[in-house]
């Protein structure tokens, strides 16, 4: 009778809740750089901790700076592709502007399950 009593109890049914979805870090604006090197400007980041597929860089060389939602995607590169930076803790990307333009960019990380990070910041040209 007792076990009839304490197992007889109404429970309340809720919504059902979404998935958990874990949204990839994004470029922390800090650790961002860019560097001119001859003809071209290497962009240079560190990677967040989670499983980053790829790395798609965003540029800009108009003025003012526009939105960053509003930018076209100027490149999409595999992780295995990116190459180490000289400090060997942080990535880089390459890109060739016009000589006399003064460009901004703009990255966001890809993780193996696709779901993509806030875009970053603006990263100016020096």
């Amino acid at each position: 009778m007792v076990f009839f009593f304490l197992f007889s109890s109404c429970g309340k049914v809720a919504a059902p809740l979404p998935p958990l979805v874990i949204v990839a870090d994004t470029v922390k604006d800090s650790t961002a750089e860019i560097v001119s090197v001859a003809d071209h400007l290497q962009i240079i980041f560190s990677l967040p901790s989670q499983n980053i597929q790829w790395v798609e860089m965003y540029r800009d060389c108009s003025n003012p700076i526009p939105d960053p939602d509003n930018v076209a995607l100027l490149s999409r590169v595999e992780i295995g592709e990116i190459s180490r930076y000289q400090d060997g803790d942080r990535f880089f990307l390459e890109d060739h502007p016009g000589a006399s333009q003064i460009c901004v960019y703009w990255l966001r990380f890809v993780d193996n399950e696709g779901f993509r990070s806030p875009i970053s910041g603006p990263i100016a040209t020096p």
